[in-house]
């Protein structure tokens, strides 16, 4: 195998099956939602976060990588 095939096959490799994807996704919504809820006096599950990877069609949702941030603190 040449450089490039190994390189490729582990490439391969590095990607996450689609539940373990799905699963996530599900807890990046819920933590998103829980610090809107608690810094932003909103319940999205969207706003005040972004996914960020080398995929934005999400067709391969192997590289999945979530920034939160929470600026305000309610009291």
């Amino acid at each position: 195998m040449s450089v490039s095939e190994y390189f490729e096959t582990f490439c391969i490799n590095l990607r996450m099956k689609k539940k373990v994807v799905e699963n996530i996704q599900n807890r990046y919504h819920q933590i998103t939602k829980r610090i809107n809820i608690d810094c932003y006096y909103n319940s999205s599950e969207i706003t005040h976060s972004l996914y960020a990877g080398s995929d934005k069609n999400r067709k391969n949702p192997g590289e999945i990588a979530a920034i939160l941030s929470c600026t305000k603190i309610r009291k």
